[in-house]
């Protein structure tokens, strides 16, 4: 009898534990959803008379569906734990998507006040649909967040400055959130429009290169390095990605309004913690640390890029873009910004054209924090993709 006593208290000390840590882990991001500390001091903004958009996403979504209730989808983030989920809604086909879902609405990010929602286009990327089918000279944008647009609205966005000031080309972007090197690369494969005539590259410094770790590693993937004539013919397939899309959302829809009560009690937030400390481990253990295998194979995929463009008769342009932990965060080792010579040199070694924005826009400035949404550790401000885009006609040949 003592012994089960013993171990029911033992056994009620640890859930008592377990739930008093998810209490406190529930109060914490109630607290920082409605406080968000990254980007939105609510004194500061009050004093300055800015208006910001304290809602969640889930939040945004529950508001627009009670007076639209159809084609609005979260925002599509290119990373391992969305393509997995995705997998089992194709019926086992195995297809690694490249864009999200066509012709809906998208709630993007906020971070300068107010939700950005786009509608996006036939393959499910931030563009005017229209772009696809003109006869002009077309741009192709390739690379993650920042060429997809976060979080401005599209007149804002890389493709929508150049296309208000290129009006007789036309531009595109296949960009999405959490794409690296090769996931553009397969982009620019998959989604190559006609009358191309440049493909723009931006690369990213803070994780294109970890990302390119991650996706090496997938298999499909995988197969656009080491296969030159390998294609998922992604065009053929928009209505079965958009079938699966939209049963992912409706079940991640119905899983984020379950109630409060049944996440608590399935400690939702410890296991998230238990799960990014496993993460973090890995990560101080080598495994997301960058080599020469890296830099290797991100030179590879460069040529890749650059002999594919060429093949088509479209010039290939390298962009380097700038993160914002150079600016914000204290000095670390292993932040991307440390291999910016490395990148530059083999640019430089295999004669691909390029702009750097760090060296010709950020390096200039007294204060490079100006250049980020609300000065914050954030994506861009409109006005530095303006920058942006105005350098890169300043110092390329584009038929205008």
């Amino acid at each position: 009898m003592d012994k089960f006593k013993n171990f029911s208290i033992f056994v009620f000390s640890i859930l008592f534990s377990l739930y008093l840590l998810e209490t406190i882990l529930s109060l914490n991001k109630l607290y920082k959803n409605k406080y968000n500390s990254n980007y939105n001091d609510e004194t500061e903004l009050k004093s300055n008379n800015i208006y910001f958009d304290n809602r969640t996403k889930l939040e945004v979504f529950e508001d627009i569906k009670k007076k639209n209730k159809h084609l609005y989808t979260f925002n599509f983030v290119f990373k391992k734990i969305y393509l997995d989920r995705f997998n089992k809604y194709t019926n086992n086909n195995k297809i690694i998507p490249l864009g999200g879902k066509s012709k809906s609405k998208v709630i993007h990010c906020n971070e300068s006040g107010s939700w950005v929602i786009y509608s996006s286009d036939r393959y499910g990327f931030n563009n005017e649909d229209k772009h696809w089918d003109t006869e002009k000279k077309k741009i192709l944008l390739l690379g993650d967040s920042y060429t997809h647009g976060a979080c401005v609205d599209y007149e804002f966005t890389l493709a929508g400055w150049f296309n208000k000031n290129l009006t007789k080309n036309s531009t595109l972007s296949v960009g999405s959130d959490g794409k690296g090197p090769l996931s553009s690369y397969a982009s620019l494969k998959e989604y190559y429009p006609n009358n191309l005539s440049h493909v723009i590259y931006f690369y990213y410094e803070g994780n294109d290169l970890v990302e390119l770790k991650r996706e090496i590693s997938n298999y499909t993937l995988s197969k656009y390095y080491s296969d030159k004539n390998f294609s998922q013919q992604l065009k053929t397939k928009q209505f079965q990605i958009d079938q699966a899309w939209n049963k992912m959302f409706i079940d991640s829809s119905f899983n984020l309004n379950k109630s409060r009560a049944i996440r608590f009690f399935q400690l939702r937030f410890l296991r998230e913690k238990l799960k990014n400390f496993h993460t973090n481990i890995i990560s101080t253990n080598q495994k997301y640390k960058i080599n020469k295998k890296d830099l290797k194979q991100l030179e590879e995929i460069l040529i890749k890029m650059k002999n594919f463009s060429e093949k088509n008769n479209s010039k290939f342009l390298f962009v380097y873009l700038p993160a914002p932990l150079r600016y914000f965060l204290p000095y670390n080792e292993d932040y991307g910004y440390n291999y910016y010579d490395d990148v530059i040199e083999i640019i430089k070694n295999n004669n691909i054209e390029y702009i750097d924005v760090y060296k010709e826009i950020f390096k200039k400035e007294k204060n490079p924090k100006n250049f980020f949404a609300q000065k914050k550790m954030n994506h861009y401000s409109e006005t530095t993709y303006e920058k942006i885009v105005q350098l890169i006609i300043k110092n390329t040949n584009f038929e205008n």
